[in-house]
């Protein structure tokens, strides 16, 4: 086997961390936020923020748990596995 060989699992859990989100959900959540935060966001709108903002968050936790299993597949813990792949948590300050 050659020493570059990656297991079809790592691989695959490789490719959906490194998934980016959709770019028009992001646009489209920055625009409604920025109406929200000008106290101009409708109420059809809130209600499609807040699934918005459901949809990022699902995706979030399912790459945490895709990280974490990579982590256990390579016997490292979970920060020095965002470490070594040069993955940081979001700051929200």
């Amino acid at each position: 086997m050659p020493s570059n060989h990656v297991p079809e699992r790592e691989k695959a859990l490789l490719q959906e961390i490194n998934k980016a989100l959709p770019v028009g959900l992001l646009e489209r959540s920055q625009v409604l936020i920025a109406k929200r935060q000008a106290y101009t966001l409708g109420e059809n709108e809130r209600e499609e923020l807040i699934r918005i903002t459901d949809t990022i968050e699902e995706l979030g936790a399912q790459r945490l748990a895709n990280l974490a299993e990579l982590a256990q597949l390579r016997g490292m813990d979970l920060e020095a596995l965002m470490d070594q792949l040069e993955i940081f948590p979001a700051s929200h300050g």
